[in-house]
C-alpha cells in the first residue's frame, strides 16, 4: 500500500505508449506547521480499491478505463437469502431500508442521484451473494453497470412470469403473465363462453365473453434493422367447436359420447409459445377419451414467428434499441365439455327415445389458462472482472395449466427466452454459473394436451481486446444442445462473442476509479482538511493534457489558460472529463485493511454516524458535523472519466493527487 507520507515523492517517467516524456515533478515546499500532505502518486495499485475501480491504475498513472460505469450510485449488495426488486421505470430505493444493501450516502452526488429512471443503474460495484435474488420488473431493459467488479454469486433475475394453474369453473379466463424488462405479457386464456340462453340447464351468463385465448404480445424491433414487424407473440388457442349453440336444441358442431351420458368430449385449443430466434411451437392439442366417440380434435395453434432480424442483431446494441425481452405465450382456448342432451344413450344424442330431436339438458362452460411472459432483456457490465458463480435468468414464464387433475382448462403456451448483454474487461478464467435464455414450458390440461413452448433468446458476450472463450459460458447455457436440438438448433443460433470497443458514448462511456482509505499514521483524533490559500489548494492532481509536455496542475496556475483546469472542464458528472470526489470517516480503531473496510452493522469498523457523502472539496469534509467524535480521521477518493464530454480527449491521464491535512 501506498502509504500516506509527509513528504512530496518523486513521479516516475511516463508510461510506454503515451504521446511524450513528462518529467519528474519538481520538489515542492512542505506546508507550514503540523500540515501534512496525503499523496498518491499511482506508481502501483496498491491503493487502489479494485473492487470499485475499472479505470487503469499503476505504472505512476490512472489513464481512463474501458468502460463500466460512473458508479454514481455507490455500492449495491444484495445478502444471501433476500430479495431486491427494482423498476427500470422509476426507482427511489424506498423499498430498501438497509444500508448495507444500498446506501444514498454513497452515491457521488447523493440524494441527487435519485429517481432512476430508464432503466440504467450506475453502481460502483454490484455483488449478489450465494442465495441472494436481484429482481428487475418494468418496461425498459435493465442496464446493470458496475464501475469496477461485478459479481453474481446469487441470481440475477429477468425472467418471464409464469402464468400459473386456472380452474376452468371461474367465469374469466386466466390473465396473462407479466413480461421481463423489456418484455411482452403472455395471452389471457379464454373466458366461458354467455350461458345466458342456457340459464335453466346449468349456463351461466357472460354478456361480453371471449372465448378464443388471445395471442401472446410481441415485441417490435427498430424498423431500420427489421423491415418487416416481428409479432412473435405465439397464437391464442381458438374454442372448439367452431360453433357454439345459441339455444337448447342447437346441437350442429357439438359431438357427443352416446355411451357416456351424452356428453361431449370436445376441448378448445392450446396456447402456441412465443417465437423469438426460433418460431414456437404450437403445443399439442387433446380431447377427453370416450367409450363410445372419438372426438375432432381442435384445429392446431399456430406458434410465434421466429425473429427475422439480420445478424447484427444478436449483439444486441442497446443503443440501436436491440436489447429486447422476448414474446408472450398464447392463452388457451374455451370448450363446452360434459355439456350434454337428452338423446338416446347407445344409439343417437342428437334423438330422443320418443323420436323427437333432442335438447341440451346440461351446459357446462369452460375458462382457459393464460399464456407464460416473455424473459426480459438485461445488460450487466463490470469496468473490470466479472464474477459469475450464480445465474442470469433471462427465461420465458411457463404457460399456466389446470389447477388439478379434475379441472377442465385447457393450458397456455410458454412464453420465449430474452435476452442477456454481458461485457467486462475481464471474465472470471472459470465461470462456474449458468445462464439461462430459454422459453418456458407450456402448461399441462386435459385430454394430454400441453400448450406450445417457447422459443429461446440470445446470449451476448463481450470482453475488451479480445472475445471471450465460449467455453465459459456455453457449458452451462440454457438451453442445452439437447433442447435447441427441438428446435432444429444449435448452440450457436442463441449465443454468440465479440470483442468489446471502447464505448464513446451513452452511460458505458463513463469510467472510474476509487482509492482504499487514507488514515495517517500518528493516532490523530481527526483531521482538518485545508481549504485553498493563495498559491496553495487544498487538494489538487497534476494531470496529463493531450498535445502537452509534462503536467500540468489541475487546481491551480498553469501555462495554458488564465483560469485553473478545473475552472475550464468544470466538476459537474456527466458534464466534465474527469470529475473528482471525497469522502471521510472516523475509524472505529485500526483499520485491519484500507482496501476493505466495514461500514455497517455489528462489525463496522467506523464510528457510526460518521460516513459522510462525496463532496468536492476535502474542506467540506470539516463541517460534516460538530461533534468531534464522528469527525472524520480519514479519507478517500474518487475519480470518474467521462468520454462523453467534449473535452473528453484532453485528458491523457492523471499521474499524482495530493490532499492538505491538519491532524488533530
Amino acid at each position: 500500500m501506498n502509504a500516506p507520507t509527509s513528504m512530496i515523492s518523486l513521479a516516475a517517467p511516463a508510461a510506454a505508449g503515451l504521446a511524450h516524456w513528462f518529467p519528474v515533478h519538481a520538489p515542492a515546499p512542505e506546508p507550514a506547521g503540523g500540515v501534512i500532505t496525503i499523496l498518491e502518486t499511482f506508481d502501483t495499485a496498491a491503493q487502489a480499491d479494485d473492487v470499485r475501480t475499472g479505470a487503469l491504475w499503476g505504472g505512476a498513472f490512472l489513464k481512463p478505463g474501458v468502460g463500466g460505469g460512473s458508479g454514481r450510485l455507490g455500492d449495491l449488495r444484495v445478502p444471501a437469502g433476500q430479495t431486491v426488486v427494482l423498476s427500470t421505470d422509476l426507482e427511489d430505493f424506498s423499498g430498501v431500508g438497509d444500508p448495507s444493501i444500498f446506501d444514498v450516502t454513497g452515491a457521488i452526488d447523493g440524494a441527487a442521484a435519485l429517481p432512476v429512471s430508464g432503466g440504467v443503474f450506475d453502481f460502483a460495484t454490484v455483488r449478489v451473494e450465494p442465495g441472494g435474488v436481484l429482481r428487475f420488473e418494468g418496461s425498459n431493459p435493465a442496464r446493470l453497470f458496475a464501475r469496477g467488479r461485478m459479481a453474481i454469486e446469487g441470481t440475477l433475475d429477468v425472467s418471464g412470469g409464469d402464468a400459473g394453474d386456472h380452474d376452468n369453473a371461474v367465469l374469466d379466463g386466466a390473465p396473462g403473465a407479466a413480461g421481463g424488462p423489456a418484455a411482452a405479457a403472455g395471452g389471457d386464456g379464454a373466458d366461458q363462453s354467455d350461458g345466458t340462453a342456457f340459464v335453466a340447464v346449468g349456463g351461466n351468463p357472460n354478456p361480453g365473453a371471449m372465448i378464443d385465448g388471445a395471442d401472446g404480445g410481441g415485441i417490435p424491433f427498430p424498423s431500420a434493422l427489421a423491415p418487416t414487424s416481428f409479432p412473435g407473440g405465439g397464437c391464442g388457442g381458438l374454442h372448439h367447436p367452431a360453433a357454439f349453440p345459441v339455444d337448447v336444441f342447437d346441437l350442429g358442431g357439438l359431438e357427443f359420447d352416446i355411451i357416456f351420458l351424452c356428453q361431449t368430449k370436445m376441448l378448445g385449443a392450446v396456447g402456441g409459445g412465443g417465437g423469438y430466434v426460433f418460431a414456437g411451437d404450437s403445443g399439442v392439442n387433446g380431447a377427453l377419451s370416450g367409450a363410445g366417440l372419438a372426438p375432432t380434435i381442435a384445429p392446431a395453434t399456430c406458434g410465434g414467428p421466429a425473429l427475422a432480424l439480420p445478424e447484427a442483431a444478436k449483439e444486441l446494441v442497446p443503443e440501436l434499441g436491440l436489447l429486447r425481452g422476448g414474446s408472450g405465450g398464447g392463452g388457451g382456448g374455451s370448450h363446452l365439455s360434459q355439456t350434454g342432451t337428452d338423446g338416446q344413450i347407445f344409439f343417437d344424442c342428437t334423438t330422443t327415445f320418443g323420436g323427437g330431436a333432442a335438447q341440451i339438458i346440461r351446459y357446462v362452460q369452460h375458462s382457459a389458462a393464460a399464456g407464460g411472459g416473455g424473459g426480459g432483456a438485461a445488460q450487466a457490465v463490470a469496468g473490470d472482472l466479472f464474477v459469475l458463480d450464480g445465474r442470469i435468468d433471462a427465461s420465458g414464464g411457463d404457460g399456466g395449466s389446470r389447477i388439478d387433475g379434475f379441472s377442465q382448462a385447457v393450458p397456455g403456451g410458454g412464453g420465449s427466452g430474452g435476452s442477456a448483454l454481458l461485457r467486462a474487461r475481464r471474465f472470471a478464467t472459470a465461470l462456474s454459473g449458468s445462464i439461462d435464455v430459454s422459453g418456458g414450458n407450456g402448461g399441462t390440461g386435459p385430454g394430454a394436451s400441453t400448450g406450445g413452448l417457447g422459443s429461446p433468446g440470445l446470449l451476448r458476450a463481450e470482453a475488451h481486446r479480445q472475445a471471450p472463450d465460449p467455453a465459459l459460458f456455453t457449458a452451462n447455457l440454457e438451453p442445452d444442445a439437447s433442447e435447441l436440438a427441438l428446435f432444429g438448433g444449435v448452440v450457436d443460433d442463441v449465443a454468440s462473442f465479440g470483442k468489446w470497443a471502447v464505448p464513446q458514448s451513452g452511460p458505458g462511456a463513463l469510467s472510474g476509479a476509487q482509492s482504499c482509505w487514507f488514515k495517517p499514521a500518528g493516532g490523530a483524533s481527526f483531521l482538518d482538511f485545508l481549504q485553498d490559500a493563495p498559491g496553495t489548494p487544498g487538494w489538487d492532481m497534476s494531470v496529463v493534457i493531450h498535445g502537452v509536455v509534462g503536467s500540468l496542475s489541475w487546481r491551480g496556475a498553469n501555462p495554458l489558460v488564465p483560469v485553473t483546469l478545473e475552472e475550464l472542464f468544470g466538476t459537474a458528472l456527466f458534464n466534465a472529463p474527469v470529475v473528482v470526489r471525497f469522502q471521510g470517516a472516523r475509524s472505529a480503531g485500526a483499520l485491519a485493511d484500507p482496501c476493505d473496510v466495514e461500514l455497517y452493522g455489528a462489525g463496522a469498523e467506523i464510528v457510526p454516524g460518521s460516513l459522510t457523502g462525496w463532496v468536492t472539496h476535502p474542506s467540506q469534509l470539516d463541517t460534516f458535523t460538530a461533534d468531534p467524535a464522528k469527525k472524520p480521521d480519514m479519507v478517500r477518493f474518487q475519480i470518474v472519466f467521462d468520454r462523453n464530454s467534449p473535452f473528453a480527449n484532453a485528458i491523457v491521464a492523471i499521474d499524482d493527487l495530493t490532499i492538505l491535512a491538519d491532524p488533530q
